[in-house]
Order: structure tokens, then sequence, then C-alpha cells
């Protein structure tokens, strides 16, 4: 990085409550954008990095988590985000146009025996709002610094890897994710998917307007909807000496599309010490 360069930093304040079978977590994320690589004395305390006076662009959201494990083995968990909230929506108070931004999640999993085996299982629902991942940019003429909660742009389409949700936005989804072990060396998974977005020409990280002229959201919320999903079994190999590998074929649909992939992956480690 240099002087003359425009950095995004990215930085989480988090602070929970936890006992013995109960967890309660409320955090701020936020993406900053300085010109000329701009180093501000408030970024060293905590907290109080989030008020300076002056930060530059910037884009917070507010996160709240929640788990309880209510036997041995099981865990319910619920987390909840907002990025802008209509306080004439929640509380009557006059506020522009701007809708509440939300995005939810909620599962439930369990990690432990059944019979003579192991089992690693996961369900969940989600949600996000057709504005999530989209920013307000307040300089326009200096350019849309985080405008887009977006890591990586694909080559094909509207796809990307989104930096706020798995799905982007105006996404709801519910997935089941399985594994039974302990068949000697192997271990055997399955995962299941089923995902509804709105129409991606419309809704996505590229063009969505975040503040029309008008006010008007109508297109994104009456936006039709796709539906996509996806089966995966998959086979793993955990050696002692030589790490572990995976082997995974999945079939996905997407309107009238079906095709297949094949995932091949493995991890090896090893550790050594020496004597002075």
């Amino acid at each position: 990085m240099g002087f003359g360069k425009t950095v995004i930093y990215y930085g989480v304040h988090r602070f929970d409550y936890t006992r013995d079978t109960l967890r309660l977590g409320i955090a701020a994320q936020q993406f900053v954008a300085r010109e000329n690589n701009a180093f501000h004395l408030g970024d060293v305390f905590p907290v109080f990095s989030w008020h300076n006076t002056d930060v530059g662009s910037h884009n917070m959201d507010l996160i709240m988590d929640a788990s309880w494990r209510p036997r041995p083995y099981w865990e319910l968990f619920f987390q909840a985000g907002y990025n802008d909230i209509d306080a004439n929506e929640l509380l009557g108070i006059p506020d522009n146009a701007v809708p509440t931004i939300d995005a939810y999640l909620l599962g439930l999993s369990y990690r432990g025996p059944v019979a003579s085996r192991r089992l690693r299982a996961t369900a969940e629902v989600g949600y996000t709002h057709f504005l999530w991942g989209s920013n307000y940019d307040y300089n326009e003429e200096r350019g849309n610094y985080l405008s887009r909660g977006v890591y990586r742009l694909r080559t094909h389409g509207f796809y990307m890897m989104p930096m706020t949700s798995p799905h982007g936005p105006g996404a709801a989804w519910t997935r089941f994710r399985g594994e039974v072990g302990e068949f000697g060396p192997l271990s055997f998974g399955l995962d299941l998917e089923l995902l509804s977005r709105k129409d991606r020409e419309l809704v996505n990280l590229v063009n969505t307007i975040y503040y029309p002229e008008d006010g008007d959201y109508s297109a994104y919320e009456d936006a039709s909807r796709e539906i996509n999903w996806r089966v995966a079994p998959q086979v793993k190999l955990q050696t002692k000496r030589f790490g572990s590998y995976f082997l995974e074929p999945a079939v996905h649909g997407w309107k009238d599309d079906v095709w297949w992939e094949l995932t091949i992956g493995g991890s090896y480690s090893t550790t050594w010490s020496t004597s002075p």
C-alpha cells in the first residue's frame, strides 16, 4: 500500500454475554475508505474509532446474534442484521424513503453420537432484503467508494462473491448439511439447498439503485423470483499419516437447466520442532 492510493478497511466490534448454555452478542461491522491511506489515532481505541469525527466514506451494519443449547449436542442459533432502519415504519418518525434493510438467519444443529456413529448436522433458513449489501455513497463526484459489498466480480452476468451474504440481496433459502462418520476412515455427507432469488437483472450488487429519485422501490419489491436447487453427496477419507480428502459430486438446477459439478479436495498438515 502506498500513500497515493485509496485503501478500504474492514473492521468488526463485537460484545457478547456468555453463560453455560446461552450466548448473546451484538456487533457492528463497517467498511471504511480513506484517500491516501489515511490513518487516525482513533483506530487503535476500541469503540471510540466508530465515533471518530472524520473517518471518511464508511458504511456500518448492526449485527445481533444468539445461540442456545437446550440439550447436550443440540444448538439453536439466530442472527439478525440491519444496514438501515426506517424510523417512519418503526416509530412513525418522518424519515427518508429508504426502507429497513435487514437480513436474518435461523438454524438448528446437532453434533454428537447416533448409535455407534458420529453425526454432524445443521439445518438453516435465511433471508436478505433486496438492498442488503448495497450502501449509500454520499460523495458521488469522487466515485462510489463503498456502494456495493462485493469482493470479486465473476465474468458471467451478475453473479459474484458478496461480502455480506452467501447468496447476495433479495434471497430466501433453506439448507441442510449432514455428515455421518466413523465408518473406519470414511465418513459420508449430504448437502441439500433450495434458494429463491429475486430477478438478478434487477436485484444485484451491480446496478440496483439504492435511493431512486422518486423514492419508488416497487420495481424491486415486485420483482419476479427464480428457484435454484442443489443436491450434493460427499465422501471423505481421513487418515492419520496422509491427511484428509473428499469427493463431492453435485447436481444443480436453475429454471429449466440442470447440470452437475465435481469437487475434489483435501488437506494435509505436519508439525516439527527444532532444538537449540
